[in-house]
């Protein structure tokens, strides 16, 4: 399953750049990318956070609105990064149209 964030994004902390030339990073490139980093190392935690449990990452614009309801009642863990919202559900518990849309994500 590919990942909901770039593989590479540790290797572009913008915190080491900031390190090495704190004169020469502008105020809201420094917040543009700190966030865009933060965002992706949450999410990175939370898929390793389900993978432990055999679950996967799925953002909410992947189910309609009758099934996000159905998956609150049933207290599926959900979580919020930034202005995402993500379920972890286990991947046999998905239809095929939700795969469909998860792999296009």
């Amino acid at each position: 399953m590919a990942k909901l964030y770039p593989t590479d994004y540790q290797e572009k902390d913008p915190r080491k750049y900031l390190f090495h030339n704190p004169e020469r990073m502008q105020p809201t490139i420094l917040s543009k990318s700190l966030s865009n980093y933060l965002h992706y190392y949450l999410l990175d935690l939370m898929g390793e956070a389900a993978s432990h449990g055999e679950q996967i990452l799925v953002p909410f614009s992947c189910f309609t609105w009758r099934r996000i309801r159905t998956l609150k009642d049933m207290n599926t863990f959900s979580f919020k990064v930034g202005k995402e919202s993500y379920f972890m559900v286990n991947p046999l518990d998905l239809k095929q149209i939700e795969r469909v849309k998860l792999e296009s994500y």
